[in-house]
């Protein structure tokens, strides 16, 4: 069984798609992705489309989407308190190895491992592997922690 030409647009769009969500965003593929899924559209309403046109087609709906979407898109990724800043007063858990000031190391935090640093602050110089902290800051994908009160 053969796939029309309307489901291989559609199905490149959804692929386009799922790789901005999940693997590359920030680059533009879910307007590109957009754009797919309408050319398949418009593949079954004309099927006899040529190829040109089917490319011409996809170019301007992708940038129609583009132009609709990328306004309120920055805005969303731009919203106060969507960064990382949220993470600051959440407990974490060191990692495998102990932590010491002025050294890298890494946390256990929502299933996830973090970089990060001893706070200067900390009343100690290293923290063993297990301890619960709380994280103090985020700077540059590191996250400062310090021992919970």
């Amino acid at each position: 069984m053969a796939l029309s030409i309307a489901a291989v647009w559609m199905l490149a769009g959804g692929a386009l798609i799922g790789l901005e969500a999940l693997a590359i965003p920030g680059i533009g593929l879910l307007f590109a992705g957009l754009g797919a899924v309408l050319t398949g559209v418009a593949l079954l309403i004309a099927p006899g489309l040529s190829v040109y046109l089917q490319f011409a087609l996809f170019f301007i709906f992708t940038s129609v989407w583009a132009a609709l979407l990328w306004k309120p898109l920055m805005r969303l990724r731009q919203t106060p308190g969507a960064g990382y800043n949220d993470m600051v007063g959440r407990r974490v858990t060191v990692g495998p190895e102990r932590l010491a000031k002025g050294a890298a190391g890494q946390v256990l935090w929502s299933g996830s491992t973090l970089t990060a640093r001893l706070s200067e602050n900390a009343p100690t110089p290293r923290a063993e592997p297990g301890a619960e902290m709380i994280i103090t800051a985020v700077n540059a994908g590191v996250v400062e922690v310090d021992f919970v009160n």
